[in-house]
């Protein structure tokens, strides 16, 4: 196991709202999900991945697990094998230490969410929230006007954070 893997696993188990996450990643559109769970049990699992991501994407005719299920036997770390949900979680470490508190990963998890999952696949020529909802999302910083160059802000104002954390 490599030894940032082993440093962010510690830190995320240290946060107090840490627990288990499971990711689903789907083959085709490339929609990333993390459903925080309870514990890693086989039905906790199961219910996570039915209520999260079959109620809103229909059954899957595939499901490749690892290491979820205690009848399947596959290698922990395989990369070649999981290399959609290896650079989702490369992706992922990286994107959450960029982020102004990285201890507070579980506030930004969402945010940082939204950005993997409009970004640009040169393979599809979209990005997965387009394809899922047909027209390209609406990003947080779009939704704020500029402000004018010579304005001071209040560093406390609630709309200066925002501009500042977007």
């Amino acid at each position: 196991m490599h030894k940032d893997l082993k440093t962010c696993t510690r830190t995320l188990y240290l946060c107090p709202a840490a627990g288990p996450i499971s990711l689903h990643v789907d083959q085709y559109i490339r929609w990333p999900e993390a459903i925080p769970i309870p514990d890693v049990s086989s039905p906790t699992a199961v219910m996570a991945f039915q209520r999260h991501y079959v109620a809103i994407f229909g059954a899957p005719s595939i499901i490749m697990a690892g290491r979820g299920c205690s009848r399947i036997c596959n290698k922990a770390y395989h990369p070649p094998a999981n290399r959609m949900v290896e650079r989702l979680h490369r992706h992922l470490k990286a994107s959450l230490r960029a982020a102004v508190d990285p201890e507070n990963w579980t506030y930004h998890i969402s945010l940082v969410f939204l950005g993997i999952r409009s970004s640009f696949k040169p393979d599809v020529d979209c990005s997965a929230a387009e394809l899922v909802f047909s027209v390209p999302v609406r990003l947080p910083g779009e939704m704020i006007l500029p402000s004018h160059p010579g304005a001071v802000e209040d560093p406390a104002n609630p709309l200066h954070q925002l501009r500042q954390f977007l």
